[in-house]
């Protein structure tokens, strides 16, 4: 964070930066369900599929 306190006079702030439409990101909550979610989709990697069988399955 960048802040002019007077002419010629800047204070710096270093810091993370989360925007507010990401905020919600970083709620223990919501990264409870972010972490399962990210351990299931790395213990089953996406298959191909077959249309045929599964235009089959929905008719």
């Amino acid at each position: 964070m960048l802040d002019e306190i007077d002419t010629g006079i800047w204070i710096v702030k270093l810091g993370r930066f989360i925007p507010v439409n990401e905020r919600w990101l970083h709620k223990p909550d919501v990264q409870a369900e972010l972490n399962e979610a990210t351990a299931w989709a790395e213990k089953n990697p996406p298959q191909g599929t077959n249309f045929e069988e599964l235009e089959a399955r929905i008719k």
